[in-house]
């Protein structure tokens, strides 16, 4: 014995929809928001079924509500859909093929049933009657060939009656969301004794009448007038001009809240004003500094402040400081101010370094030289100063010396130091500089560092003290870079 089983098209859950479908044969779905379903290509005796969970499907233009179930089938060119559960409106009974073995007659608007039955059979309508819901006290309502019958319990009736009407008669009542409707009788409709007929006006005329006299008579009114009596003109209503009716009126300015005028003035544009206690212009002319009122950084300056203004709008801007007007200057000073590391070995220490920004040789010009004075502890003994060029700050291993003091010996406790350097473009030159004590420049006036400077990019002017003694010890107390 075999077992044949075909697993194709095998749908172990519902289809669960949200949005518009393209259903296929033999599948199952279950519709939890609105969507409309489109019917797959036919093939006799297959289709798919539609349970509505929530919201509605629309199936064949027809939209099925909460907790119907569609069979849709195909057969013999056409479909079909078979319904169970849920609610559905007319069009979808009639729809789904013979519910009943009783017709449904369309009379003029009206749906009428003929011989309805319940499903045992117990007649729920005669021809004429209608059942009321919610009628616990069994009351009645009958159709007879022209009136509509309200029978209440104990016998109290009422009757909507439309008579001697041979044409179609359409009874509709206002479109009134909420509350009860109450018909109108002849007491509700106002007396019209008083009232005058439209068809006793004319376009520009109207009928009225003089308290106490006899009838109405046409009045005619002109266009930009009203209806009125004015003073002196005796008994008879006429049409008041705009004129006429200002002086009836006879308002002052201070009865409408106005103000009165004053005098005319001369029209022009001035920047001041003068206004009286009414706010109203008296008069106007050109206003000058002095109308303006004195008021913290809102102040305007003399003709002298405008000089001095223009006297510093260019070099100086007012707000420079000795580096910033040196440099527009064209002048450059870079200083150390400070007492630095103090040198207590025979052994080479660095005590400064001074930075010379990329290009200041450039941007300046001219012949730099730098200054150093160091101080001693004792005025014996001899030191040694030296100067070093060097990309990087506080590291002479590489660096290249540009000047040097020898073995200085000092009569007192200080050791100035003074050199000029000039950079001409490729190497950079130094001098000695003047005379001093016992100062002597090692390099001479010959190229030093030839092709190691690099004016291009920063670099640093470094110090170093020696000392030849180790009971003696300095620091450096002043050192400064410029070019005046």
């Amino acid at each position: 014995m075999s077992l044949d089983i075909n697993l194709t098209n095998v749908q172990s859950k519902p289809i669960v929809v949200s949005a518009n479908q393209t259903a296929e044969n033999d599948r199952v779905y279950h519709v939890v928001a609105n969507a409309t379903f489109t019917d797959p290509t036919g093939v006799n005796g297959k289709g798919y079924e539609v349970f509505v969970r929530n919201g509605t499907a629309t199936i064949n233009s027809v939209a099925y509500t909460e907790g119907t179930t569609i069979l849709r089938l195909f057969h013999s060119g056409a479909w079909v859909s078979y319904l169970g559960g849920g609610s559905q409106n007319l069009q979808q009974v009639t729809d789904i093929g013979s519910e009943t073995t009783n017709s449904i007659v369309s009379l003029g608007g009206f749906v009428a049933f003929d011989n309805f039955s319940s499903p045992d059979n117990s007649t729920v309508l005669s021809p004429y009657s209608l059942e009321l819901s919610n009628n616990p006290n069994g009351e009645q309502l009958f159709l007879n060939s022209n009136t509509i019958q309200f029978i209440k319990t104990g016998g109290a009736n009422g009757m909507l009656k439309v008579s001697n009407v041979t044409n179609s008669v359409t009874l509709e009542f206002p479109n009134k969301p909420t509350g009860s409707y109450t018909i109108a009788t002849t007491a509700d409709i106002p007396d019209t004794s008083d009232f005058v007929e439209k068809s006793d006006f004319t376009s520009h005329s109207i009928l009225a009448k003089q308290s106490g006299a006899g009838d109405p008579v046409a009045v005619s009114i002109g266009n930009n007038e009203i209806l009125g009596r004015k003073s002196g003109g005796g008994s008879d209503i006429e049409g008041l001009s705009v004129s006429e009716v200002k002086s009836l009126l006879n308002y002052t300015a201070s009865d409408v809240g106005a103000v009165a005028t004053n005098s005319a003035i001369t029209g022009a544009t001035k920047t001041k004003i003068t206004y009286d206690a009414k706010g109203l212009v008296t008069s106007g002319a050109d206003a000058t500094t002095a109308d303006i009122a004195d008021s913290t950084n809102k102040r305007y300056v003399t003709d002298a402040n405008l000089t001095v203004i223009g006297n510093t709008s260019n070099t100086n801007t007012g707000d420079e400081t000795q580096s910033t007007i040196l440099s527009k200057l064209g002048f450059y000073r870079a200083q150390i101010n400070t007492a630095s590391i103090t040198v207590n070995t025979v052994v080479e220490t660095i005590v400064g370094n001074i930075l010379i920004p990329a290009n200041t040789y450039t941007a300046s010009g001219g012949i730099f030289e730098f200054n150093m004075f160091a101080v001693k502890s004792s005025n014996v003994g001899q030191i040694i100063i030296k100067a070093y060029i060097s990309q990087i700050s506080n590291n002479i291993g590489s660096a290249t010396q540009i000047a040097t003091t020898g073995n200085l010996s000092v009569n007192s406790r200080y050791a100035p130091f003074r050199r000029k350097l000039n950079f001409d473009g490729t190497d950079l030159i130094g001098f000695p500089f003047g005379t001093g004590a016992s100062n002597d420049d090692a390099i001479s006036s010959v190229a030093i560092g030839s092709n190691t400077f690099d004016e291009t990019i920063d670099n640093y002017l470094i110090f170093a003290i020696t000392l030849l003694s180790l009971s003696d010890n300095a620091h450096l107390q002043f050192a400064e870079f410029k070019n005046f």
